[in-house]
């Protein structure tokens, strides 16, 4: 007899693929692995870990299995213990959308999901995204990025909006406030490849800055700017990150190469 607690796969590991399991009708479920408990042999079972990149995975075998399950929570603080205690340093990447309209819900935010598609796209090396949704307010955005940076160690923070000219723009002043030093090239590099596109780019007004280990990099409000700006200097950013003491993010080569000197 098998003794095991049961939770879905997506909810104990993000990104993972499902493990086969049979209930006790004999039915194989594609939808749920099983969290070892205790084990009673009565029959021949067999259990193989394997953790990569992506995460840790139990595959177990057995012929009958109750059907008891765990509470998600539960199941995603076992997750990331697991990882603590196996020593891996997870990559936490913040994405901040400053919108008034998208914070009261009059509209759906497509900053944000813009940001991340781009991330997954582009980087090879997995990465926890921590989204926010804020309004246009300067202390809540400053509030946010302190504790994207200083709490929850994001090494590359990327806002959303609030670069513009108008009164309730001021996503960059607020990242000046928390920053330790200005990076100035970032926005000048985006404004010149957003320039070729349309001439009211010279508008914006998004920066970059650093927090201890913490890349803060600001990004117009329109998904389609957003790519076009990432495109422009995301090369540069994983160095970057290197150079302020955060992790290692390795791109995806066929997609886009990540500048380097040699001897890094």
């Amino acid at each position: 007899m098998l003794d095991a607690w049961f939770c879905k796969t997506s909810d104990f590991f993000p990104d993972s693929h499902c493990v086969p399991t049979r209930d006790p009708g004999g039915r194989v479920k594609c939808n749920q692995v099983a969290i070892v408990k205790t084990v009673h042999l009565s029959y021949g079972f067999a259990m193989h870990h394997l953790f990569g990149l992506c995460g840790f995975f139990a595959f177990c075998r057995a012929q009958r299995v109750p059907s008891q399950r765990v509470a998600p929570q539960r199941a995603g603080q076992w997750g990331r213990g697991f990882i603590r205690l196996l020593g891996v340093n997870q990559i936490k990447i913040g994405i901040v959308t400053v919108s008034d309209r998208a914070s009261r819900g009059e509209y759906v935010d497509r900053g944000g999901p813009a940001i991340l598609d781009y991330l997954h796209d582009v980087l090879m090396s997995p990465f926890e995204p921590l989204s926010r949704l804020i309004a246009d307010e300067q202390s809540r955005i400053e509030q946010v990025l302190i504790e994207l940076c200083d709490q929850e160690k994001c090494c590359f923070v990327v806002t959303t909006g609030g670069t513009g000219p108008t009164r309730r723009d001021i996503t960059p002043e607020a990242t000046e406030v928390v920053c330790d030093k200005m990076m100035p090239g970032f926005g000048e590099q985006m404004r010149k490849a957003s320039l070729e596109i349309v001439p009211t780019a010279i508008l914006s007004r998004q920066t970059a800055g650093i927090r201890g280990s913490s890349l803060i990099l600001n990004l117009p409000g329109k998904p389609a700017a957003i790519s076009d700006c990432l495109e422009a200097v995301f090369p540069a950013i994983p160095y970057c990150i290197d150079l302020i003491g955060g992790p290692s993010l390795r791109t995806r080569e066929a997609r886009l190469v990540a500048f380097r000197p040699k001897s890094s």
